[in-house]
């Protein structure tokens, strides 16, 4: 037989996997829990620092950045996604470059399209950047700045493959 959940363990467990905005948290205890209950127990996660939209924010970003980095406008669509409010997003997108992101997230990538002529590598590395994101302006220069290194440099050649430096 099933035991009877409180609010508070469910809400901790819900926590446990990773960090949650307010409003994961209180979409997650309605489904079972009354509004009052909720509430309450929203309330006292709050007081005791385990739910904070500003600390779920800063910890969005910078998992992003470090493993699937996308553009400010991308990341702002998230987080407002999430329910985080854009008094709280927007001071801590002002602080990411657009372009030096794009240019990080080109390097991860250019081995996939090194062998290709120009023509099709601008076209590729311009279509994933899009795809992420970032602006017109930046996916058109940052494809024109790897393609450049990729071709410049004599290095970017090493058993075959494409790297940038």
């Amino acid at each position: 037989m099933k035991q009877n959940k409180n609010s508070w363990d469910v809400a901790l467990r819900f926590l446990s996997y990773r960090a949650r905005s307010v409003r994961e948290v209180r979409q997650r205890l309605l489904r079972e829990f009354t509004k009052t209950d909720t509430d309450i127990t929203l309330e006292l996660l709050k007081s005791k620092n385990l739910l904070n939209d500003q600390d779920f924010a800063e910890y969005w970003i910078q998992l992003r950045e470090k493993h699937r980095p996308r553009s400010r406008k991308i990341l702002e669509q998230e987080l407002c996604n999430l329910g985080v409010e854009r008094e709280i997003i927007m001071p801590l997108l002002q602080e990411l470059d657009d372009y030096t992101t794009a240019l990080r997230n080109g390097k991860k990538i250019i081995n996939r399209y090194g062998h290709m002529d120009e023509k099709d590598f601008m076209s590729k590395m311009f279509s994933y950047l899009q795809q992420h994101g970032f602006s017109y302006e930046i996916s058109r220069n940052v494809s024109a700045r790897l393609w450049g290194q990729l071709t410049d440099s004599g290095d970017c050649q090493i058993n075959g493959k494409a790297h940038c430096k």
